[in-house]
């Protein structure tokens, strides 16, 4: 790491160990979403879900939807994404799981403008068969996953990460849950209050074009090297 002047690093909770390696200027710049692929569609919709979820089974995410997915599939649900087969119920509910499917950023756009409320859970940093985190960081930061819904102007239920709060505000323009009863909660919840679950949605894309774009990320990197 003493060849590099900065490091940029999108995980708050490696800045410590970039650190370590001997760089003493690494900077915490997180993920953040492109309004040129993911934006508002200005057109109604057909064939609107209510609930979706974009990406790969991985076992944590199998494991927290096992328990409630005949409850979450009596609503118009829908998957996509590798190793959805892996759940014990697959058969029953293979025609609204697009298994394998892989989409440009432009059609993942168009499932969540399509999407009523669309699910984020991030991925386990210690996931047992698919793991590249070697060092065992913990994970504290938002995937990637969490602008781009934002910005689509669409209700996002995700899962608590701990760095959450400097970007959004719980609640106001963003809805979180700590445990697959109370996702199912706020599914129902919102699913009956269209207007509060419009104007969350729209707090969430304002403050996103306001601050999380990667304009506004390029011009902290600029900002940090040249002051």
């Amino acid at each position: 790491m003493t060849h590099y002047h900065y490091v940029f690093t999108l995980e708050l909770n490696s800045v410590g160990f970039y650190q370590s390696l001997g760089c003493p200027q690494v900077y915490y710049l997180p993920f953040a979403g492109y309004p040129g692929h993911f934006r508002p569609k200005t057109t109604p919709s057909p064939g609107q879900r209510d609930v979706g979820f974009v990406g790969s089974g991985y076992w944590n995410r199998i494991r927290f939807f096992e328990p409630i997915i005949d409850r979450m599939m009596k609503y118009n649900a829908h998957l996509s994404g590798l190793w959805w087969d892996r759940l014990s119920g697959y058969h029953y509910y293979q025609s609204r799981i697009d298994l394998g499917k892989w989409m440009s950023p432009q059609e993942t756009a168009d499932t969540y403008n399509t999407t009523k409320i669309v699910i984020n859970m991030h991925r386990s940093p210690e996931d047992e068969s698919v793991n590249t985190n070697a060092t065992r960081i913990t994970a504290s930061s938002p995937n990637p996953r969490t602008f781009e819904i934002m910005l689509c102007g669409t209700l996002q239920l995700t899962d608590i990460r701990s760095d959450l709060g400097r970007f959004y505000t719980p609640g106001v323009e963003i809805e979180t849950y700590s445990s697959p009863d109370e996702m199912m909660t706020k599914i129902d919840y919102y699913l009956k209050h269209e207007e509060e679950r419009r104007n969350i949605a729209l707090r969430g894309l304002e403050r996103t074009l306001r601050e999380h774009t990667y304009a506004n990320r390029l011009n902290q990197l600029l900002g940090t090297i040249f002051g």
